[in-house]
């Protein structure tokens, strides 16, 4: 774009050649220019902190389903590897075509008369063709043009073989076959040739050659064949060239418009400058997530061996063990990771484990707990996966997995218990657990309730007796809710009762949620709170 909208129309052809080439070319190493320590003046002010507390994955579910009978076996065929795949083929089929134009080209040449003007090779062809040089060699049919013409292309197309304009045309080439998806790559090409084609008429016009009989000359060879590989008499671009011949010569100010490349190159620098980092840090393994999991069936919560454990995104693979156990370490690539974990094995239903992590600045560890439902589904079982927001060593085992595992267990036994509290008691419609789980209210399905805990109250053992053995998530103190905490969540609940203010006559108190400022009301028939 920038050379479209600032150098083509300028009469300094072999300028832009450099211009066109070089920035070409200068591309593929941009990304590798790291200019971090110029424009990142470093830390400043206070320090700070990131954290990250890694925890169990929330859901594993079906996501496939395989035969009993089919062995467990790794995506070969993923979607960067049909994608490599794909980009490899077309720069394949391109550098065969390459290929293939070079060689059609020899075999014109051993088919043609050879003959040696001061030096210059000629091969004077049978074939209908449009002339065309390559390498130092020229390549013309004299029978299809006069003795004027003849000298007027000779002096055109060594021009080509004396600036050595095919090492441009490879060149273009090769980009195209590396950049076949890029249309900028094609867009490239078509602008090299054709600037090169403005420079061989330059200066064929300044040997004194007539301008209009030059021009008819390019008319004439119009539709002839051409090609690709060679610096062609007649580009196809011939209206383009046509007015560049009848141009005004560019005033040399307008080299000025070179000096626009410097805060082009500066943008390009500083877009890249983060990927440095994190290429470096990838190759050089700096930073990892070590990541333990184990596997369980979800019938008897027993560990499951020989499950293969699949990462879409990074291509790895492990296997559990007996103990059901399997570890994966994931280099981190530029401060973030995203981790997508396949679980199959024959039989079973297979899982699923997703989790990203947007900051990570040193190596860290994880863990993760997976259950797989197996085939046919007999298990009348669920499970959930809970946060575990509890650090973990920086490179976990077994062992530490497996008190995750454990303690989500007892979670997930702490469900059941509430679930079936609610069923064992119909005639209850809501038990009610204050922040610091010391006060329980406990509401009917006609409205009264009943409170336990309170001052004067029955006590929350009598609750158990009524109503059996509490769950530990409504009974256990909450390790997070310090005295600080609690003094203030009293403040903001009796401030919340003195602002209570509606206009719907049914509503009889306010009981506050779990976060400040949250309110439920109750019904006037709860005559109890």
């Amino acid at each position: 774009m920038f050379y479209q909208w600032l150098l083509r129309k300028l009469t300094f052809y072999n300028w832009n050649r450099c211009y066109l080439i070089a920035y070409s070319l200068f591309c593929f190493f941009i990304p590798f220019i790291n200019i971090s320590p110029i424009v990142d003046p470093g830390p400043s002010g206070k320090p700070s902190m990131v954290s990250y507390f890694p925890g169990i994955v929330e859901y594993a579910g079906p996501v496939r389903a395989f035969s009993p009978d089919q062995r467990p076996h790794p995506a070969v065929w993923d979607t960067w590897t049909l994608l490599a795949a794909m980009l490899a083929s077309g720069v394949l089929v391109l550098l065969i075509r390459l290929c293939v134009r070079w060689v059609s080209i020899f075999n014109i040449g051993r088919k043609a008369r050879l003959i040696r003007r001061n030096g210059l090779k000629i091969y004077e062809v049978d074939q209908p063709i449009i002339p065309f040089s390559f390498r130092d060699a020229i390549y013309i049919n004299p029978g299809l043009h006069t003795e004027k013409e003849y000298e007027g292309i000779i002096l055109h197309e060594y021009v080509h073989v004396r600036q050595r304009h095919t090492l441009d045309i490879l060149f273009s080439e090769l980009l195209c076959a590396l950049n076949w998806y890029n249309p900028f790559a094609w867009l490239i090409r078509h602008s090299i040739r054709q600037n090169l084609e403005f420079i061989a008429d330059k200066q064929v016009l300044e040997k004194g050659l007539d301008k209009k009989g030059y021009q008819y000359h390019l008319l004439k060879v119009i539709g002839q064949e051409q090609y690709g590989l060679a610096t062609n008499f007649n580009f196809s671009s011939l209206k383009k060239r046509i007015v560049m011949m009848n141009k005004i010569r560019s005033a040399r100010m307008h080299l000025v418009k070179f000096l626009f490349i410097l805060p082009l190159l500066a943008i390009l620098l500083v877009a890249f400058r983060d990927k440095y980092e994190g290429m470096l840090k990838y190759r050089d393994a700096m930073v990892f997530v070590n990541h333990a999991g184990l596997v369980l069936d979800i019938s008897n919560r027993k560990p499951l061996a020989g499950v293969t454990v699949l990462e879409k995104n990074f291509g790895l693979r492990a296997i559990t063990d007996a103990r059901g156990f399997y570890k994966l370490r994931f280099p981190v690539k530029n401060d973030s990771i995203r981790v997508h974990l396949d679980f199959i094995r024959a039989g079973y239903e297979s899982g699923l484990s997703e989790f990203y992590m947007p900051s990570v600045k040193e190596s860290m560890g994880r863990l993760d707990v997976c259950v797989l439902i197996g085939r046919p589904h007999t298990s009348p079982y669920a499970y959930m996966e809970f946060p575990f927001m509890k650090p973990c060593p920086v490179d976990p085992g077994y062992e530490d997995v497996l008190k995750a595992a454990q303690e989500n267990e007892h979670l997930n036994a702490d469900i059941m218990t509430s679930v079936k509290m609610r069923t064992d008691h119909p005639e209850v419609s809501l038990f009610y657990t204050f922040e610091d789980h010391s006060r329980q209210i406990v509401i009917y399905t006609d409205g009264h309730a009943e409170k336990y805990g309170y001052p004067g109250s029955p006590s929350i053992a009598d609750m158990e007796k009524k109503f059996g053995t509490l769950p530990d998530m409504i009974k256990a103190p909450d390790p997070a809710a310090g005295k600080g905490y609690m003094a203030r969540w009293e403040e903001i609940s009796a401030e919340a009762e003195k602002q209570f203010h509606t206009g719907n006559t049914d509503v009889r108190a306010i009981v506050p949620w779990r976060q400040p400022g949250h309110r439920h009301t109750l019904s006037r028939q709860a005559t109890g709170l």
